[in-house]
Order: C-alpha cells, then structure tokens, then sequence
C-alpha cells in the first residue's frame, strides 16, 4: 500500500473558470498606459499636460492648454478692429480643422474636456469652443491608446495655425 495522499479530481464544474471582461476604459488603466508611453517616449513628455483622461474614461489632447486666445472683453472700434475679428475668427477655424484632419485617420475627433471630464460632440464644436479637444470618449483597448501615441507625434505640427490664431487674437485689443 502507498502512503501517498488520494489524488483529488475537481468536478468538472470547478475547473470552469468564469470569463472575466475587464473594463479597458476605467481613468487609472488608461492613465497608467500614458504614463508608460511617456516614459518610454521622451517626445511626449512635452505633450504631457495637455494629455488628458476623463474621470470616467477616454483620452484626448487639449487644444487650448490656456483658455481662449483672446482678451477677456473685445471691443470694436471701426472697419480695422473689424478686420482683426475676421481674421481671429478665421484662424480659429483654421485651426480647429487642422485639428480634426490629423485626429481623423488615427479614429479620434473633436471631444470637449473640462471638469467634469471629456464628453462626445459631433464634428459640430462643443458649447464653449475652447475645451475643445482630439480624442475618444471610450477607449476600448490598448490599440486606442497606441493609435493616441502615433497620432501625438502630429501634434507638434499644430503649433502654427495655434501661433498664427495667438497673433490674430492679439489684434483684438
């Protein structure tokens, strides 16, 4: 006789395992994983404080880091300041284009960001122009995140439309 223990055999309902979904769009996963690219990618780092994740989800990058480009109070005075308010207007929208042509072939669009977190818009502009934002509302995997990271590399060539909307609201006053 061996004096070894009885193997025990599990009925075949304890081995099944219930499949578990995790939730890929929760703010600490996504957060995490930009927190990983930026530090495996020191291009980015640059990009940092204008990342951000909602506090139910999504990702996006902010597109006025500052608030709205123009004075507090514009006032007009005759055809010159006229002018100056069509060119604001028309660099504005310059640059919001400019922004979604380069989130559209990553997947991303115009969300708006603010305290409350990121909502979805539709390619109309969100109430207050300027959280508006390029991102999702949902990420669904690390393959959104990914497509964030290659899309960022873009991000550098906004710089001129966002100078050139700076200059144009600094004719304002």
């Amino acid at each position: 006789m061996s004096s070894e223990p009885p193997i025990f055999v599990p009925a075949s309902s304890e081995l099944d395992v219930p499949q578990i979904k995790f939730e890929f769009n929760h703010p600490k996963i996504i957060q995490g994983y930009i927190d990983q690219c930026i530090e495996k990618f020191a291009w980015l780092k640059q990009f940092e404080p204008r990342i951000k994740v909602g506090t139910q989800g999504g990702l996006c990058f902010i597109l006025f880091p500052n608030g709205a480009p123009h004075p507090e109070k514009v006032s007009i005075h005759g055809d010159i300041n006229r002018q100056a308010l069509r060119g604001y207007w028309e660099s504005l929208d310059e640059y919001l284009n400019f922004a979604f042509q380069i989130a559209q072939p990553y997947g991303f669009s115009y969300v708006g960001f603010n305290t409350r977190g990121l909502c979805q818009v539709t390619p109309q502009m969100p109430t207050n122009t300027y959280n508006a934002a390029i991102g999702k509302t949902k990420i669904d995997s690390e393959r959104d995140v990914e497509q964030f990271v290659k899309m960022s590399r873009t991000f550098h060539s906004l710089d001129p439309a966002y100078e050139k909307l700076k200059e144009a609201a600094g004719k304002l006053s």
